[in-house]
Parts: C-alpha cells; sequence; structure tokens
C-alpha cells in the first residue's frame, strides 16, 4: 500500500531526528533573546530601541554568513550523502576562510565608525547612544560568531546536531549569567547597561567555539580528521562552490539591505514604536524556530537524497516538507495569538505602550504566517538543496525591492501614515513571493546532484556519528 503524504516513517522519523534538535538550538536562541531584551528593557525605551538597531547591523552579518552556508549546507549534504569525507573537509574550509575574511572587514567598519552606522536608522539621540555603546562591544565577538556559524552547520549537514545543541545550551546559560552580572552590576561587577549585555554575548560565543571545537575533536568526528583538505582548494571546486554560494549569499545581503530599509521608516517613529518591534522580534523569533528546524532539516534530508542520485525520494521528502510548513504555521500562529499577552507579561516590560503595541505586531505577524512561511521552506529549504540559488535571489530581490521596500517607503514617508500600518506594508511582498516559489517548486529545475565529480563514494571508514 503507498504510504499517504504526511505518514512516511521513514519521512517523519528522520523529520523529527534532525528538525527538533535543529529547532530546539534556534528556539533556546530566541528564549535567550526574550530574556535579554526584558532585562535590557528595564533600562528604558532608549537603551531597548538603542539595542534593536544595533542588532540590525549584527543581524546584517548573521544574514551574510547564511548565504555563506547555503553553499555550505547543499555540498556538504549531498557529499554526506556518499559519505566524501574529503570534500566535506574541504567545502568547510572555503566557507570558513571566505566567512571570517566577510566578517573581517565588517568588524574593522564597527570599530572606526559605529556612531554613523547606528545613525542610519534613527535620529533620536538616546537611542543613537545607546546602539552605539553596544555594537562597539559586541563587534569583539563577530569573528567568533561567523565561525560557530559555519563549522555548525557543516556537523548538522552531517547529521551531527546533539553537539552544536549542547554547545548553544552551555553558550546561552554563560550569556544569561552574564548579562544579569554585567548589566545590572551584581557580584561586584560594575553596572555597564547595555555594554554589559554586548560582553556577555562575546564572551558566550568564545564558550559556544571552544565547546563545539573540543567535543567535536573527542568524538573522533570526520570534520577536524586530515586538516590539510581544509586549505586543498582546487580551481574546479571553488567555481562549484561559488557558484552555488553566489547567488545565495548575494540574496541575503539584497534581502537584509530590504529590512534595514524597513527598519528607517520604522526607526522614524521613535523609541517606543521601535522598542516594540524590537520586543516583537525577540518573541517572533521563538514562534520561527520551528521553521528553522523544519528548513533545516528538509535541506539536509532532500541534499542526502540527491547527493546519492535519489531524486524521486528527494521530491517526496520537498513535497512533504511543503505541503506541512503552512499547517503547522497555522497551528503556531493560533497558538501565538493566545499567548501573546502572557508571554509579553512575563519579560516584566515596564511600559504598558511597549507591551500593548507588541502584541499589535505579534497578532498581524501570527495571521500572515501561513503564507509568508511558503517563501522560506522553498528558498531556504528546499531549492537551496539542490543547489538553485538563482531562483531564490530574483523572486526574493524582485519582492524586496519592487514592492515591499517601495509601498513601506510610501506609507511611511510620504502617507506619514500610523507605525502599524508601516509594520503591515512590509508584509506587501509576500503573495507574490509565495506564487513564485511555488510555480519554481513543481517546475522541479531545482532537483540538482552536486557529487557527479566526487573521486570516490567512501574515502574513509566512518567515525561514529551521532
Amino acid at each position: 500500500m503507498k504510504k499517504g503524504l504526511l505518514t512516511n516513517n521513514d519521512f517523519l522519523k528522520n523529520m523529527l531526528k534532525l528538525g527538533v534538535p535543529i529547532a530546539l538550538q534556534q528556539l533556546l536562541y530566541s528564549v535567550f533573546s526574550v530574556v535579554d531584551t526584558a532585562m535590557i528593557a528595564q533600562l528604558g525605551a532608549d537603551a531597548t530601541a538603542g539595542v534593536g538597531l544595533a542588532n540590525r547591523w549584527f543581524f546584517f552579518i548573521l544574514l551574510v554568513n547564511f548565504g555563506l552556508v547555503a553553499g555550505t549546507m547543499a555540498l556538504v549534504s549531498q557529499y554526506w550523502g556518499i559519505k566524501d569525507f574529503k570534500n566535506i573537509r574541504r567545502t568547510t574550509g572555503i566557507s570558513l576562510i571566505i566567512g571570517l575574511s566577510l566578517t573581517a572587514i565588517f568588524t574593522v567598519f564597527v570599530f572606526s565608525m559605529p556612531r554613523g552606522m547606528i545613525s542610519v536608522f534613527a535620529d533620536d539621540a538616546g537611542m543613537i547612544e545607546e546602539g552605539t555603546r553596544y555594537l562597539k562591544v559586541l563587534g569583539f565577538g563577530m569573528m567568533l560568531f561567523s565561525f560557530n556559524f559555519v563549522f555548525s552547520t557543516s556537523l548538522k549537514s552531517t547529521e551531527t546536531v546533539r553537539i552544536p545543541l549542547v554547545a548553544s545550551v552551555c553558550s546561552i546559560l554563560v550569556n544569561v549569567f552574564l548579562n544579569w552580572v554585567f548589566i545590572f552590576g551584581h557580584l561586584g561587577a560594575p553596572a555597564m547597561g547595555v555594554a554589559g549585555a554586548a560582553l556577555g554575548t562575546v564572551i558566550s560565543h568564545a564558550t559556544n567555539t571552544l565547546f563545539m571545537v573540543i567535543a567535536v575533536k573527542i568524538k573522533g568526528h570526520p570534520l577536524l580528521r586530515h586538516m590539510s583538505d581544509y586549505f586543498s582548494i582546487t580551481r574546479t571546486f571553488l567555481k562549484k562552490f561559488l557558484k552555488v554560494m553566489t547567488p545565495a549569499l548575494v540574496n541575503e545581503v539584497l534581502w537584509v539591505l530590504g529590512t534595514m530599509a524597513y527598519s528607517v521608516v520604522l526607526g522614524r517613529y521613535g523609541s517606543v514604536n521601535y522598542g516594540a518591534y524590537t520586543i516583537f522580534n525577540s518573541v517572533e523569533s521563538m514562534f520561527f524556530t520551528f521553521f528553522i528546524g523544519l528548513s533545516g532539516a528538509t535541506s539536509i534530508l532532500v541534499g542526502k537524497e540527491l547527493g546519492q542520485g535519489n531524486i524521486e525520494k528527494g521530491w517526496s521528502y520537498a513535497v512533504k516538507a511543503l505541503v506541512f510548513a503552512p499547517f503547522l504555521a497555522a497551528f503556531l500562529g493560533g497558538c501565538l495569538i493566545l499567548l501573546r499577552y502572557p508571554v509579553l507579561e512575563l519579560m516584566q516590560i515596564p511600559d504598558r505602550a511597549l507591551i500593548d503595541m507588541s502584541a499589535k505586531l505579534l497578532l498581524f505577524y501570527a495571521i500572515a504566517s501561513p503564507v509568508r512561511i511558503i517563501p522560506y521552506m522553498t528558498i531556504v529549504g528546499i531549492f537551496r538543496s539542490g543547489g538553485d540559488t538563482i531562483s531564490g535571489l530574483w523572486i526574493d530581490s524582485v519582492n524586496v525591492w519592487l514592492v515591499g521596500v517601495p509601498v513601506t517607503l510610501f506609507v511611511g514617508f510620504v502617507l506619514k501614515a500610523p507605525f502599524i500600518w508601516a509594520f503591515l506594508a512590509m508584509y506587501s511582498e509576500d503573495v507574490l513571493k509565495s506564487v513564485l516559489c511555488v510555480i519554481i517548486f513543481v517546475r522541479r529545475k531545482w532537483l540538482n546532484q552536486l557529487t557527479h565529480d566526487s573521486e570516490m563514494l567512501i574515502t574513509e571508514p566512518s567515525a561514529v556519528i551521532e
């Protein structure tokens, strides 16, 4: 008997095995973000909004690395399908070299012109001052963050998900504790305010790096064997990597520049409104973690099958994931609507106006989420697993820069509409984007095997993998 769309035991088992730890890792980060925001919110609206502005730049470097690891995940997951560890290490090496280089350039700007970077988004002196203090300290941890992001992606792409998860738990616990110490001046430490929050984050990145590397070494994972493979980069392999990575990187940069354009509009509505937007982002990120897990698991599972040449099985997995995602979004959206005020109350935000505006933003986001999740699942979780990063580039670019940004700028600067309307204008891109993604999906041109040039099927004895 043919198994139903969502009743395939192998699909569900593998999806849960990979998706739950990835989602849990992101959920922990999101919970920490809420705790962090709650601590900072006690310092006032200027501190909350200023940190939110600074984090737009951190979000920029996160998205740059996210675009970079699109090539990493696609190639590593496919090479993992045939256990080609040499090319897995080679791919990781290229990713680290490019990622650390780009992050280093960005860090120079952070140290040389932090106030100017914050001023891009707002003209409120209090917000700019707090954001500058936060960003200057945060800059010390950006290289560590880039390393962690790339290295953990390679681990997860080989279905090794527990080491990154445990490393994240340790770093988050360190972060929460140090934020409590440094923000408010406990245990004899000076009360550093937002700078203390940034310092705690930097130390937590270092904790994550140390734990992950030591655990992988103890585990005997193939990723840290034959380190010379990290630098055995041929012209042909580099060209192959760049062909997959470059469109995804450009895609993420253009997309994040679009979100920055949105922040330029929203930042002009004052510290209370932008503070509410910052709180909204923290709570919304908890909701979104489920789809990061689903998307990551989909990309790994589909990529693994495509790497082995099992095209139809890869297609079957992708269909199941794409059908499941909007239903999950509708269910979780309902939960978010019901729980948004209790969650916000737990944050102990002193300003009632911040709570009410944050709740409104969460309400509209929850309603729109079943449609909004389709582009993310297809572009990030499905198309990139087959090495198709071109489709996501043109779909995102067209919709962000020809629809979303112009509409939001018009609503905010020309119509000077209330804040909530400027927020809703950002979602104007989603319907057309979802339609285009479904069209590309059903055409199946993204189904590509990237391992044809592999020198061997199995180059080393398999290590004990989680």
